[in-house]
């Protein structure tokens, strides 16, 4: 019969820290909010059944249901899974040293994905470009495979994505091999399921965050008009959170909300470089084509419900979708760090042709994204980010010529380093823990980021901010 007194009172020893330096030592409360925060907010007990178990007068004998909390506390207080379960006198001696082989192959495992991932953001592993060409390479397909580094940034140069074209080698279909033949007959839609299921397999499609790139992007000249264009992101890639900075921000997830291509996902992505916490972006997880819409639909449900911590992550769609999900969006407010982004004629002339749509289309979104912000900021503050034109453009008299893109991408930058500034104040990490990214806002040992006075406008908008009530897209 299990032994839930004795599993309380080792669980206590180990709250207490147990005079080991290298075990803190939790209140019950504290203890309960890191617990619950590994169950997204879902505790398999309340605080006060939590509370009356672990209390020093007069505690409560604990139940059956302290075994549900086991996992979580197990990795909160530094201490395996079966080492409770043992004192619990849930394990027969036989069945320890199995259990110690198991513990320690999950470890190694664990470890092994931890230093595939430090090696692969530090730049030592294979690049996803180089897998992609090596797929193709061997795979005994005569196509040239054209690599195309997206680099953005004056004053700082930061590597994006990657566009990756493949072609025939032979453009003339008379002198092709009959199996590249074969392929290159074949609808579009059925030429690109060929190669993401048959050369480059869905795994690695899925693990490098990969989308077939249609329409073109604006910089691909009409003579590069490759139907078989790869988009990887690299800056922008999905991330899980890493070692997280001694600070405590609440909410401690971040979500940011624009209309399309107001550049909302390389802000949330440096967001998350800053505080080193984990990132998504809808663009970069491998939805099928046939099923894109109702797959990040099915996605940013899930996500905006979630609450697992250390996640920042960006909205950025047409009106239909943000109207979709807006009462999602509304109920997330209360455990994201909400940030709106505005912007200007040129960049909303830019977005349309961009997406190959409207400029009506593009101020549709901006639209449904103001009229969702708005219902949060009646209770909720928000991050406001105001992109001036005047700070993104060279003079020129169409709109796509207009946008400087290494400015842009330089302002989206600077107006993360607000934002952190922002979230610093109200508890987030000071500058000095903000990695490379933001290395060159230093000034002297302020822990904010110094920006010079610009056009654009980042400020924090209290619940029921007069000018966010008033602001028409």
């Amino acid at each position: 019969m299990a032994d839930f007194i004795a599993l309380r009172d080792e669980i206590n020893r180990l709250i207490e820290g147990d005079g080991n330096l290298h075990v803190p030592a939790y209140r019950i409360n504290n203890l309960f909010v890191r617990m619950e925060e590994r169950f997204d907010g879902r505790s398999p007990v309340s605080r006060a059944t939590f509370y009356g178990w672990f209390r020093k007068e007069e505690p409560k004998p604990p139940t059956a249901s302290l075994l549900e909390c086991v996992p979580a506390l197990a990795d909160i207080l530094q201490v395996k899974e079966y080492q409770l379960y043992h004192v619990a006198k849930l394990l027969p001696p036989e069945t320890e040293m199995t259990m110690s082989l198991s513990v320690a192959a999950r470890e190694f495992r664990a470890a092994t994905r931890h230093a595939s991932q430090v090696l692969f953001d530090v730049g030592l592993a294979s690049a996803g470009e180089a897998l992609i060409v090596d797929r193709i390479l061997h795979h005994d397909l005569d196509y040239k495979v054209t690599v195309w580094p997206v680099v953005r940034g004056a004053a700082k140069a930061l590597h994006s994505r990657s566009w990756i074209s493949i072609e025939p080698v032979e453009s003339n279909v008379a002198r092709q091999r009959d199996r590249t033949g074969r392929i290159e007959q074949l609808p579009e839609d059925r030429r690109r399921a060929y190669f993401r299921d048959e050369v480059l397999t869905e795994g690695l499609w899925r693990s490098l965050g990969l989308r077939w790139r249609y329409p073109q992007p604006l910089e691909w000249s009409a003579s590069e008009n490759s139907t078989l264009l790869i988009e990887m992101p690299v800056e922008e890639r999905n991330r899980e959170p890493g070692e997280l900075p001694p600070a405590s921000l609440s909410p401690s997830r971040a979500l940011v909300l624009s209309g399309l291509w107001g550049h909302a996902e390389p802000l949330a992505a440096s967001l998350a470089s800053a505080l080193n916490w984990g990132s998504y972006d809808l663009r970069y997880q491998g939805f099928r084509d046939e099923t894109e819409l109702e797959d990040k639909r099915r996605f940013s449900r899930d996500k905006l419900a979630e609450k697992a911590p250390h996640y920042a992550w960006a909205i950025a769609e047409d009106a239909t979708f943000v109207k979709e999900i807006a009462d999602d969006i509304v109920a997330a407010a209360g455990h994201h760090h909400i940030v709106w982004i505005t912007y200007g004629s040129a960049l909303t002339a830019t977005a349309a042709l961009a997406w190959r749509r409207s400029e009506d289309d593009v101020t549709a979104s901006q639209t449904a994204v103001r009229n969702v912000v708005q219902r949060i900021n009646e209770t909720h503050p928000v991050i406001w980010v105001d992109h001036h034109d005047a700070d993104l453009s060279y003079p020129g008299a169409d709109a796509e010529s207009r946008i400087n893109r290494d400015l842009l991408a330089d302002h989206v930058r600077y107006s993360a380093a607000v934002v952190l500034n922002e979230l610093h104040r109200r508890g987030g990490p000071p500058l000095q823990w903000w990695g490379a990214l933001f290395d060159d806002l230093r000034r002297g040992s302020d822990p904010t980021a110094d920006i010079r006075p610009r056009n654009t406008a980042v400020r924090w908008c209290e619940a029921g901010d007069p000018e966010v009530a008033a602001r028409r897209a």
